[in-house]
């Protein structure tokens, strides 16, 4: 499977570069992703329709922070963002970008994907 390529690659890179020598990388795609663009490619994968449901941000904040829990709905509402340039700057990149692999991942158990 191509994602584990992708990480696969990373730790050859970062094995046999001078540069990586007593560093620590992150493996990450370039651009972040969303909760539901998560959940949404999860779903693709496995031939669903996304069913999302847009909600206003502002009164989800109100009422979680009324649970006080508006930390987790920080935590959960936004992008997954890792920053991976270190990694980038020594000469990886991606081979697979994270929706798509998500998609193949989630359909690789139902024979729909790679």
């Amino acid at each position: 499977m191509r994602v584990l390529y992708t990480i696969a690659a990373a730790i050859a890179l970062a094995l046999g570069a001078r540069e990586a020598l007593n560093e620590t990388f992150l493996v990450a795609d370039a651009e972040p992703i969303s909760v539901a663009d998560l959940v949404a490619a999860m779903r693709e994968g496995l031939g669903r329709a996304p069913h999302l449901v847009k909600m206003p941000l502002g009164a989800i904040k109100r009422l979680m922070g009324s649970f006080g829990r508006e930390a987790d709905w920080e935590r959960i509402s936004g992008a997954f963002v890792i920053d991976a340039s270190k990694l980038m700057r020594i000469g990886w990149r991606p081979s697979i970008a994270t929706r798509a692999g998500i998609i193949a991942m989630m359909g690789s158990g139902n024979g729909a994907g790679a």
